[in-house]
Formats: C-alpha cells, structure tokens, sequence
C-alpha cells in the first residue's frame, strides 16, 4: 500500500525508534495503542511508548488521551450543556483532546459532554495539577492557509464585576448582548473561555523549525517550567529536536489545582482551508496524533510556575482608513441600487458590525477580557473578530429581509492570509455556513457602480445573504434556509481576518491614541434590504 505524506514523515524522523521497539524481548513489551480513532503511524505509537516508559521509569504518572473532531453533529451536546455552540467554524472543524482525569481530580458534571460525548469519563475539559504538563504530537496537516493551537480558561470561581467599563458599556449601548458576554455557565460559575497566552500556530513554527505542515511536531501545555524541561528531555532522548517543540504555558492569574475551587481548561486546534481538500479532509478523519497526561505525584517538590501573562504579543497593521471613502460610496451604491437612501451619518449599532478586540467597547483579548469577568468567546490573537447584531430573516408579516454586507477585504489590504465572513444561528452561536476570501474576491466583478464612483474596488468586497438569493442574479449571495436558522430567529455574521503576512498573529485594530477613536482597519457595512 502507498504510504501518504503523512506517514513518510513520521516514519523519517522516527524510522529508529520501530527499529529498536521491534528488537525488543517480548517480556518487556507494552501497549500503547491509539484511543479513539485516531490513526497514528506505528513510528509515531512507538515514540509514545518510548516516552511513557522513560517518564515513568523517573517516577511521573502517564495516562494517555485521543484527539477528537467537533464537528457541526457535536454542537447538539454543546447546546444542550451550555445552550450555545461557541460560534464553531462549520466549514473548519475543531480539533480537540481529550484525557482521562487524574483519580482526585473533581470532574465538573456540566462539562462532561459539552464538546462531545466521551466514553471512559475521558475529558475534553479538564483540571490540572500544579505538576503536570499535556503533551499532543505527532503528524501535523497538509499545508494550509492557517493552523493554530491554542488553550483556554473555560469556567472560574467567581462573580460578574457589574462595576467594571465593559459590563457598564456594554450595559448602555448592547444590553442585548449581555447574557451571551456575562451569562453565567451552568455550573454558576464565572464563564471565561479566555486566551491564556500567546497561540502556537503555523506561523511561528515556520519561523523556529523552518517547517511545519507534514512534519512531526509537539506542543507541551504545562502550568510548570520543571515538567516542561522533564518532557522536553524526553523527548531529546529520542532525537526530537527543541525547535520542533512549542510550549503553551499556563500562567496566572489563572489558577491551577485539581480541587473544585480551581480553574478548568480546555484545548483546541484551528485548520483552515487546505491547499487540498481532500487531503486536508483525510488528516481531520486519522487524526494521527497522541495525547500524553503527564504529572510529577511527589508532593514535595514544589512547582515552577510561570511568570504572570500580562501582555499578549504586540499585533501590527496596515491602516485601512484610506479606503473609507471608497467603502462608504461602495455601499451608498449597494442603497441606491435598491432604492434606499444614503447610510446614516453617524451609522446606527445595527449598520456597522462591531470590533470585538478594542479596549473600547468589548476588549475581547486573552488576560485583559479575564480581568473583565467575561466570556471570551474562545478568543485568540491569531485574528480580529468583527460581529453584526442579531439580523431578523422574516419581518413577522410574511415578508423577508436580504443583507448586503460590503467590507475591506484583508486578504487585499495586507492585513490577512485568509478572511472568513461567518455566519450564524445567533440564538445559539451555531455556525451554519462560511464565506471565505475566495468568493468575496468573485464579488468585485458585481459591484453596482451608481452615483457614486470609488476607486480600490480589488481591496472591496460586497456579498448578501438572506432567505433566497434570487433577487441577487449575480451569485455572490449565500441562502440560510429553515433548518439552518428556523422561521422566526435571527442569524450573526462574524468577519475574521487571520494572520497578518509577516506577522505571527491577526491584525492590531486598536486605534492610535483615543480608544474611542477610528480603528485602522474598517468595519463592514450590513444594510437592511426588505423583500415581499
């Protein structure tokens, strides 16, 4: 049978490692079989068998884990847990890994099944004691636009701080918004879903191994700079090279313990837009990697925590103001075409969408959104999040609304490798389906010219979406239909662009000076067209 990519760079790096498993007595040998359905090419199973015996033979405990796909099925045991599904990517699923618990490690009855069932009490959301660290390796994807890896601060002990700027911004200009942001989980606990550092993506494994997608590659999360350097060595016995290991530490102000009182986390990894399909599809099906729970149990040692996160990595950009004027007329053409009158000057909540990451309103970044006792929403740097207001499909007189959504385009202005403009169920943040810069690129060839000229219209797109298309001939339009967002709710549109070229993370829209000033990058327009 022809070995795929994949398996021929496990079987590369690791060829050694089958060689002496394989010379072995038979006294001495000892599972270590994929969980799951996972595939894991042999050469990666016998690295982990490998490390668990070295690790154990130092006096650590391993437990083994799997890796799963959350897919659009699995956000029918997130909405049942938590009544949401996180704004899930439909066309990108996540990948998530699960670990069996620690034996005193209290298991939160809420958040068993939230990302999935999972058989064995194995947990997709977990604890961890101030001694352990997780390892996930093995064959990373086929080359794509973007990979990211990424651990969050899922619950908290705690209160909403209702004295705070956000809450009290929020509170007077989208009090609609304020159970999705401030809602408690159902634990009642404080819900977070916040960054805790810095991603590890594509990106900076390209800058530190000159490589990364087909490659074998490891991510250590650890709240412990000593279980960090003990699995590091480890895996240098068996010729893993430091530069092909990134490290995600846990740092406070989180807290870590294994009690009920202490934080709960989770991990996910983000791949998007494969440069092949079918292969990119094939990698999310074998999923061949291996999860390792490993923990130091000699309670006299004291653990290395890290230094605290303060700050997450500076983001840049390329402004995007000089194109303000050409957007604005671009969409002043969109309202004539369809006999409305000009955009209101200055637009109303619902005629812009909103950035997420400014300090002013939201502050939706990683340490800065804990400290504002919110839920983050499964945030990262890796991209900027703008979001509409919950958009009406029906009118409640059997009359029907069409959008027209005309944006910067990132992917143009230098300030993204890929955009996504998403689209949701808003009453339950349930992707339903996505818009990626390839179509918004289409739709420059449609741009209605009116009264209005404008120039730049390569770094413009204009796309509709609404119950039917047919009143839009040129096809840059997306249909929702009832199944997707039922008769009588409303849907969410998400822009994201990810990835600055040049960059490691998404782009800054923090703006210069006044926080309550003009973002360097440009929000969307969204215009409410009704229909008969």
């Amino acid at each position: 049978m022809k070995m795929t990519r994949l398996r021929l760079a496990a079987s590369a790096l690791f060829l050694i490692l089958v060689v002496v498993f394989c010379a072995c007595d038979s006294a001495t040998k000892r599972s270590l079989a994929p969980l799951g359905n996972n595939k894991v090419p042999p050469a990666i199973q016998a690295l982990a068998l490998a490390l668990t015996r070295s690790l154990e033979s130092q006096g650590y405990e391993v437990a083994q884990g799997y890796m799963k796909l959350f897919t659009i099925a699995d956000c029918a045991c997130a909405i049942a847990a938590t009544g949401q599904c996180f704004g899930n990517n439909p066309t990108a699923p996540y990948v998530i890994p699960f670990v069996p618990a620690w034996p005193e490690e209290y298991i939160d009855p809420t958040t068993v099944d939230v990302f999935g069932e999972n058989p064995d009490d194995f947990l997709s959301i977990r604890r961890f004691d101030p001694r352990e660290a997780t390892l996930v390796f093995g064959v990373m994807p086929p080359p794509a636009r973007y990979f990211g890896f990424q651990s969050y601060q899922y619950t908290r002990e705690g209160t909403v701080d209702t004295t705070n700027t956000v809450y009290q911004t929020m509170a007077a200009l989208f009090p609609f918004m304020l159970d999705r942001f401030f809602g408690p989980a159902p634990s009642g606990r404080l819900f977070s879903f916040s960054s805790i550092s810095n991603n590890s993506n594509n990106v900076v494994f390209e800058r530190q191994a000159g490589s990364f997608f087909n490659q074998v590659r490891c991510f250590i999360i650890t709240p412990d700079q000593a279980m960090d350097a003990a699995v590091r060595k480890a895996l240098a016995q068996y010729g893993v090279s430091g530069r092909d290991i990134l490290t995600e530490p846990i740092a406070p102000p989180v807290t870590v313990g294994l009690e009920k009182e202490a934080d709960d986390f989770m991990s996910l990894i983000r791949y998007s837009l494969p440069e092949n399909q079918e292969e990119g599809d094939q990698w999310r099906q074998d999923l061949p990697l291996v999860v390792l729970r490993v923990r130091d149990p000699r309670g006299d040692r004291a653990p290395e925590p890290w230094p605290e996160f303060l700050h997450p990595q500076q983001r840049f950009d390329t402004s995007e103001l000089y194109l303000s004027n050409d957007l604005n007329a671009l969409n002043n053409n969109v309202r004539a075409a369809w006999a409305l009158g000009p955009a209101p000057n200055p637009p109303g909540a619902n005629d812009r969408m909103l950035d997420l990451q400014r300090v002013y309103p939201i502050d939706l970044v990683g340490p800065d959104c804990i400290r504002n006792t919110m839920n983050c929403l499964g945030d990262t740097q890796d991209t900027s999040y703008a979001m509409s207001s919950n958009l009406p499909l029906e009118d409640g007189n059997g009359g029907k609304f069409l959008y027209a959504i005309a944006g910067t385009l990132g992917t143009r202005t230098g300030n993204a490798t890929y955009t996504a403009l998403s689209i949701y169920r808003a009453l339950v943040s349930t992707g339903v389906d996505n818009v990626d810069d390839r179509q918004l690129t289409q739709s420059q060839q449609v741009f209605p010219q009116g009264p209005n000229p404008f120039g730049n219209q390569d770094k413009l797109y204009l796309w509709y979406i609404g119950r039917s298309c047919a009143a839009v001939p040129e096809g840059n339009c997306t249909e929702i239909s009832e199944d997707e967002v039922p008769l009588g709710e409303s849907m969410k549109l998400t822009i994201r662009n990810y990835i600055r070229p040049g960059d490691v993370r998404g782009p800054n829209t923090e703006p210069a000076g006044d926080p309550k000033g003009i973002s360097p990058l440009l929000t969307a327009w969204v215009t409410t067209i009704a229909l008969p």
